[in-house]
């Protein structure tokens, strides 16, 4: 079983979540964040479409003016209990990030605007998955100029 993308936007425009597939190899393998030499050119045109996809999802659901500032909460429902390097899985996802960047959420993805707060993992053999979780924050929360 493999679950649609999706995206959504809570009642109060506080949370916006990103569901995405849990990667097959193939795919894990091409966005590799340690890709060089000639399998760099394969990460890139695979982060390029994750963020064009991403962005497309994303769209329809973004608030009519940005927020000022967010916090991201990384979820990862594996399908096996196999340990992974969850920087190295937070890594892969840049693509997905910059999408909701270009969508609109955030005004760009520097610390001004965007902390990344948690990444949790747990194992999901029916249903494996990743979920970003944008929690909307204060403009002067956790940040100094």
């Amino acid at each position: 079983m493999s679950v649609e993308p999706s995206a959504s936007m809570d009642h109060f425009g506080w949370l916006f979540t990103l569901i995405l597939s849990y990667p097959d190899p193939d795919t894990m393998q091409a966005l590799n964040p340690h890709a060089s030499g000639k399998h760099h050119w394969k990460k890139s045109k695979a982060t390029k479409a994750l963020r064009a996809d991403v962005a497309d999802l994303c769209r329809p659901h973004m608030p009519d003016e940005p927020w000022k500032r967010a916090r991201l909460h990384y979820r990862f429902f594996k399908p096996t209990d196999r340990v992974f390097d969850e920087e190295n899985m937070g890594a892969r996802l840049k693509g997905a990030v910059d999408g909701v960047v270009d969508a609109g959420l955030i005004p760009d993805d520097r610390d001004k605007h965007l902390e990344s707060f948690s990444k949790t993992t747990a194992i999901d053999r029916e249903n494996p998955r990743i979920e970003l979780v944008f929690q909307r924050l204060r403009a002067d929360w956790g940040h100094r100029e």
